[in-house]
């Protein structure tokens, strides 16, 4: 099965598990092609809108893998709670959305988190650690010329704490700095240099830059 190389980046991040829930599947494009390679067992490919459910529902029957990804129609984990699983993926919305749905009462905190906020990632980091998740890996990646994170995250026992700048950019993307980054970083500079030879009122402007080549020099 063909898919985006945004999905393929969120596939690698997945352990080979039992069960795994996919929230937001729409078109279960992501639960086939793990189920198709092997990774997972079981998939819960769920959706909030009967739409791209009954979109996913069609995809599975075609696909011929009834019998190991189950679609279901919830508002995140609030409509399943009684379902068992190892690894949890949202993608594809907002950091404020995932962190609602990670909120809920019945959340199983020994699955591993696979997240890829489209906004505000700092949110959703500072949500992890105050919640004792590590994140143990991150990828960076370019979709239609955006620039997300993926992060993978685990419950731990010990008190987590990054510094302001793992929080904005990734405690891993951080070490890795790999070309896409360092591109995306890059950007943000010339772009604030543009600002700043415009504006009138420069601190605001001026520490953003001096942070983002801070991040450049660490």
């Amino acid at each position: 099965m063909i898919i985006s190389d945004r999905l393929k980046s969120i596939a690698s991040m997945v352990d080979k598990v039992d069960t795994l829930v996919d929230i937001g599947t729409d078109h279960a494009y992501l639960p086939i092609y793990l189920a198709l390679n092997g990774i997972v067992k079981r998939v819960y490919a769920i959706d909030n809108k009967i739409g791209p459910l009954n979109n996913a529902t069609k995809n599975i029957k075609n696909s011929g893998l009834e019998n190991i990804i189950i679609p279901l129609l919830s508002d995140g984990l609030k409509d399943a709670k009684d379902i068992k699983y190892d690894a949890i993926n949202i993608s594809g919305m907002g950091s404020e959305t995932i962190i609602d749905i990670l909120s809920i009462d019945n959340l199983d905190e020994n699955a591993t988190l696979i997240l890829e906020p489209q906004k505000n990632p700092e949110l959703l980091r500072k949500f992890l650690m105050e919640r004792n998740y590590e994140i143990v890996d991150e990828l960076f990646i370019k979709d239609k010329n955006h620039y997300y994170p993926i992060i993978k995250a685990k419950k731990t026992k010990e008190a987590i704490n990054y510094s302001n700048l793992e929080i904005l950019f990734g405690p891993i993307i951080l070490k890795k700095k790999d070309p896409l980054f360092i591109e995306f970083i890059s950007k943000q500079i010339k772009t604030l240099e543009e600002s700043l030879s415009k504006a009138k009122n420069k601190e605001n402007l001026e520490s953003k830059f001096n942070l983002l080549k801070e991040v450049l020099k660490s």
